[in-house]
């Protein structure tokens, strides 16, 4: 006997109200496993903030709190660097691994010079015999942008080599600053230099250094362009499902890939593609290095390069392979000693080292992984036994 239309009816409208049921109790189980198992790693709709003086400014440092620096041997390339004491902070959406302060906040303080670390002073210029000098060039990622002066690789360089050779002081000087390259850092050493007299210049390299378009407006992309879209305040419906922790992951994770899509490789043939007037990326490079190794070479001070991988695809497809090639060709041809540390990082979880998910610089892990990394290298070891002689003991970071 076939069912009458009406019992049909019903049990269709029966397994429909089974199909809503087990989707909505399966979206409750699956929120709140997001919400157990990933909150902590899903950003929030904020960018990171600048503070100074109870002001609030998205990202980077404005004008009223840096000073403009123009080549006096061209009379243009200006660049900012941060004015000479200044206390600000970098406040984050939250205290995403817990190491941030009560206000979700790392704080700084630009020493008179307008450089991070302690102030220098007029004994600084002398070779003096019972003291070593080791001065740091370099970017936001030399600076600490992220992490407590403590934490930072040459905080923690320095450290080792108070506890290595005890009998002589040791002083690592922070000359980094937000947004240099290598051309402005030459332009800062060139500037500078006269504060110091340094056994050691070490000059911190990343590919972003490389003024090649393809680079800069990648990671423009990825540090202040369409990955800070996550963050940005939601509007209309999706101001409704933001609450949900299951949108905000598959949004987060949508999202990453696509712009890791966006992140195309660059190649021998990117560094070497010719602008209008002739030059390369790669020439350029080439040319900037040799004036800053003959210009510290000029003070008698001994010279080495790091290469800081950018944090981005550690894990597969590292995208500037190219970059780390020339510039170890670069250490070869002018007969400067260079570490690499893309070894020390790739196969690591990029998100892993980062500050916070709304800044991709180095975090406190990855500073201390630097440190050490470079501490037991055998280049800056014999760098060391150069400048020091044997150590007192065998310290670690």
């Amino acid at each position: 006997m076939n069912p009458s239309p009406a019992t049909h009816k019903s049990s269709s409208y029966k397994n429909i109200f089974l199909l809503i049921g087990t989707i909505i109790v399966l979206f409750f189980a699956l929120e709140t496993g997001c919400r157990l198992c990933f909150a902590r790693h899903l950003p929030c709709r904020r960018p990171r903030l600048f503070i100074a003086n109870n002001e609030a400014f998205p990202w980077c440092q404005p004008k009223k709190y840096s000073r403009t620096v123009v080549n006096k041997k061209t009379g243009g390339d200006e660049f900012v660097m941060l004015v000479p004491n200044l206390c600000f902070a970098h406040e984050y959406p939250d205290n995403w691994r817990g190491y941030f302060n009560s206000k979700n906040r790392v704080p700084y303080r630009s020493n008179n010079c307008g450089f991070r670390g302690r102030d220098i002073f007029d004994g600084d210029t002398v070779k003096d015999p019972g003291r070593r000098q080791i001065v740091l060039l370099g970017d936001s990622f030399t600076f600490g942008e992220g992490v407590f002066l403590k934490d930072t690789y040459g905080a923690l360089l320095e450290s080792a080599l108070n506890l290595a050779f005890p009998r002589i002081p040791s002083e690592v000087l922070n000359f980094a600053q937000p947004g240099l390259n290598t051309y402005t850092e030459y332009i800062v050493w060139d500037m500078h230099h006269t504060l110091v007299a340094p056994d050691l210049v070490i000059v911190a390299f990343n590919p972003c250094d490389v003024v090649l378009d393809k680079i800069q407006e990648q990671e423009k992309c990825i540090i202040t362009g369409k990955y800070l879209k996550l963050f940005e305040k939601p509007g209309g419906f999706e101001t409704i499902v933001s609450k949900s922790k299951l949108y905000e992951l598959i949004k987060y994770r949508v999202m990453n890939k696509y712009l890791d899509g966006e992140t195309d490789p660059v190649t021998v043939k990117d560094l070497n593609k010719k602008d209008a007037g002739g030059n390369t990326p790669a020439s350029v490079c080439r040319d900037n290095f040799h004036k800053l190794f003959s210009a510290v070479q000029a003070e008698r001070s001994r010279f080495m390069v790091l290469i800081i991988p950018s944090f981005l695809r550690l894990e597969h497809d590292y995208p500037y392979c190219a970059v780390h090639t020339l510039m170890a060709d670069i250490g070869e041809k002018e007969g400067f000693p260079v570490i690499d540390l893309l070894p020390l990082f790739q196969g690591k979880k990029s998100s892993e080292l980062w500050v916070h998910p709304v800044d991709h610089h180095p975090n406190e892990i990855a500073h201390r992984m630097i440190a050490e990394y470079v501490y037991g290298h055998d280049i800056f070891k014999k760098t060391l036994k150069e400048v020091y002689g044997e150590p007192d003991s065998n310290s670690e970071i």
